[in-house]
């Protein structure tokens, strides 16, 4: 529940709701179209997302994997705390190399592997 949120990520506390939860919930709901009773569990999952800038950080990425990665915001919206992963050190390198091969794969396992086990299947990236 909310408590345990706290409790595992007090800095949380610090955040304004007008002006840092409020827009992230937003964007959450509508622009990624997250169905609403996902909310609390996308966040309970992943709490640094709150922490995110929507202009700077959220919506640059979301961007970035559906017309750079071909992925839908469907695919997105299942796996939300993915956002959480650095754009620049993850996503983007990751996504180049695969189109290098001119291989595919699904956005969760894109991003789950660690740095060893994406080079050992993919090649080194960036």
């Amino acid at each position: 529940g909310v408590g345990k949120l706290v409790a595992r990520h007090p800095q949380l506390l610090g955040l304004s709701v007008e002006r840092n939860l409020r827009p992230k919930l937003q964007f959450f709901l509508e622009e990624l179209r997250l169905p609403a009773p996902r909310l609390p569990v996308v966040v309970g999952a992943a709490p640094a997302l709150l922490s995110l800038s929507v202009d700077d950080n959220l919506r640059p990425k979301v961007r970035f994997l559906v017309e750079e990665g071909g992925y839908a915001l469907e695919d997105i919206a299942r796996a939300p705390n993915l956002l959480a992963y650095s754009l620049e050190r993850r996503i983007r390198p990751r996504i180049t190399q695969l189109r290098r091969l001119g291989a595919s794969l699904g956005l969760a396992s894109l991003l789950s592997y660690s740095d060893a086990e994406f080079e050992r299947r993919f090649g080194a990236h960036a």
